[in-house]
């Protein structure tokens, strides 16, 4: 955990801090939340966190999440997650090799 450890890999300014994730491969964005959600919360041994918590989405183009973790090294802290949904633009490898 980058920003909720004893030793932070990086600043969370005000005890806040947002993570960027471009999703490039068309996946239910709900669904792979839930299971970082779950993989989150079997890794947090110290750290008690509230959850993912929906805050806002638009048709599938982007999705606002917020967790707030406790540490007590570090107090509280809030993550913003980002998600932006751009797998209607960008084509993978494996979208190459099916369009031949």
């Amino acid at each position: 955990m980058r920003f909720v450890s004893t030793t932070p890999k990086y600043s969370a300014y005000y005890k806040q801090n947002i993570l960027f994730g471009y999703v490039v491969k068309s996946i239910n964005i709900t669904k792979n939340t839930s299971k970082i959600n779950t993989l989150q919360n079997s890794l947090l041994n110290e750290i008690s966190s509230t959850g993912f918590v929906l805050e806002q989405s638009d048709d599938s183009l982007f999705y606002v999440y917020s967790c707030n973790y406790d540490l007590k090294s570090i107090g509280s802290v809030t993550l913003k997650h980002l998600f932006i949904n751009f797998s209607n633009v960008i084509k993978t490898n494996t979208d190459v090799s099916h369009a031949s």
